[in-house]
């Protein structure tokens, strides 16, 4: 049986996660340094920076002469500047943050599970209560992402509806991310069976 512990694919993977798992603690370090800054008149680049929802496909028009039988657009979005955002709805900036910064955390969470995984299978321990329940707070963290992606986008849209309406633009928000809710159930499912897996491999050496 080869070792894990000179796995290539294990280094690597360790690597990538511990590189995520610091820019992400260097993110949320600098994330409040950067809302006082686009909330007070930071640097132009911060203030021309741009927050984004989703807006109707209807908006995009193809030119009269084209022919779109075999094209269909599947998304739009529209952009607001930070330095707007802030000047003139700074209740909504605020808001908006606050849930920039919940994601940040709730991605730290799961990648710091995944590299807690990677650094007990470095040491040859893969199959543990401690893993699976790793495994299982990996698919909420993932799960918990999209609430709050959909309430960012309620939240950032919201001062521009009127405007919207009156352009004739659906703000087109929908409902939660299916992706993660489907990514986060798989995760999830796979955690039950390696504890299912883990408890007859238990009773199995109990009867031997």
């Amino acid at each position: 049986m080869s070792n894990l512990n000179h796995s290539k694919a294990l280094y690597f993977s360790y690597v990538i996660v511990n590189l995520a798992w610091y820019a992400g603690i260097a993110m949320c370090v600098l994330f409040p340094v950067i809302v006082f800054l686009a909330f007070t008149g930071g640097p132009e680049y911060l203030q021309n920076s741009t927050l984004s929802f989703p807006i109707s496909t209807q908006v995009i028009l193809f030119s009269p002469d084209s022919t779109i039988d075999f094209m269909n657009i599947d998304s739009a979005v529209a952009s607001v500047k930070l330095g707007y955002l802030a000047e003139y709805y700074p209740s909504t900036f605020f808001i908006v943050s606050v849930l920039i910064f919940m994601a940040e955390l709730v991605v730290i969470y799961g990648v710091y599970q995944l590299r807690s995984i990677l650094r007990d299978l470095k040491s040859e321990q893969v199959f543990t209560p401690t893993n699976m329940n790793r495994i299982k707070k990996t698919s909420i963290s993932i799960l918990a992402l999209s609430p709050v992606g959909w309430l960012y986008h309620t939240f950032l849209s919201a001062p521009f509806g009127e405007y919207m309406q009156e352009h004739r633009v659906e703000i087109n928000v929908g409902s939660a991310d299916f992706g993660f809710i489907t990514a986060a159930l798989l995760i999830y499912v796979l955690a039950l069976i390696f504890e299912k897996g883990y408890e007859q491999y238990q009773e199995l050496k109990l009867t031997v």
